[in-house]
């Protein structure tokens, strides 16, 4: 049986697993989402947020970069960090609770 190696970002092999070694750990893409929040781009950070708001109950991962990003500078990465933070039921009422008072 041949083994093939797993590509990694920027096109090199990956040959780790074939040698016994343990494979790089995966993100889920909530989590891998949550990673763009931080982004210094406002657009990338909105984007994130819009795709984490479309999971629902699936952005649970993200709940505390979503709880953060909700601080964001940039009004519509606030908006929507809060959406998303809405749409995760009661992980995200506690964070959407203490910002009430936010005209955004």
């Amino acid at each position: 049986k041949r083994h093939r190696a797993t590509r990694r970002p920027g096109g090199s092999r990956d040959w780790r697993h074939l040698m016994g070694e343990p494979a790089p750990p995966t993100l889920s893409l909530a989590e891998a989402l949550a990673l763009q929040l931080e982004d210094p781009r406002p657009v990338i950070r909105i984007s994130a947020a819009e795709a984490l708001a479309r999971l629902g109950a699936g952005a649970a991962p993200a709940a505390k970069a979503l709880a953060r990003c909700a601080d964001d500078p940039h009004p519509l990465a606030r908006r929507s960090a809060a959406l998303a933070l809405s749409r995760l039921g009661p992980a995200g009422a506690a964070a959407l609770a203490g910002r009430l008072g936010d005209p955004d």
